[in-house]
C-alpha cells in the first residue's frame, strides 16, 4: 500500500478484494480545494494480472507469478496455459520458478502481455477465495 500527497499524486491499496487506486487532481486550486476527495476506484482481478505482468516482466531478474497465487488465488500459469507455449517457442519467453522476457522478448513487451491479457478467461476468481 502506498498513500499520494499532493497534486497528481496516485495511492494504492491492495485491500479488500483485489484493491483499490485513487489519484489527486492535477490542478493546484482543485487539490487544495478538496486534498482527500480523490475517489478510490476498484481494480477488476483482469487489472491485477495485467499490472502483475507488466511490472513482472520488466525485471531483469525475472518474476515469480506464484505472488499472485500467494495473494490472490490466481494461477498465471494455468490460466494461460494455452497462450505461454507460442511465446516461448517463438523465444520471447523464458518460463521456470520465474517468467523473463528474453532480449528479443522486451522490444515486445506490451505486445506479449497484451497477448495474454486477450487469453485471460472472463470470469474472476471468487473474492471470498481471496485471502485479504
Amino acid at each position: 500500500d502506498y498513500l499520494g500527497l499532493g497534486p497528481g499524486a496516485h495511492s494504492f491499496r491492495a485491500h479488500p478484494g483485489w484493491g483499490g487506486r485513487r489519484a489527486n487532481p492535477r490542478n493546484m486550486p482543485m487539490y487544495l480545494e478538496n486534498p482527500s476527495g480523490a475517489e478510490w476506484s476498484r481494480r477488476t482481478w483482469n487489472e491485477v494480472c495485467v499490472e502483475a505482468l507488466l511490472n513482472g516482466l520488466r525485471l531483469r531478474e525475472g518474476w515469480d507469478p506464484s505472488v499472485l497465487a500467494v495473494h490472490y488465488h490466481i494461477d498465471l500459469a494455468t490460466l494461460l496455459s494455452e497462450a505461454l507455449p507460442s511465446l516461448t517457442e517463438a523465444g520471447y519467453l523464458s518460463l521456470g520458478d520465474t517468467w523473463k522476457v528474453t532480449d528479443r522478448g522486451a522490444e515486445l513487451l506490451d505486445s506479449i502481455v497484451g497477448h495474454l491479457q486477450m487469453a485471460l478467461p472472463e470470469d474472476a476468481p471468487a473474492l471470498d477465495q481471496v485471502p485479504y
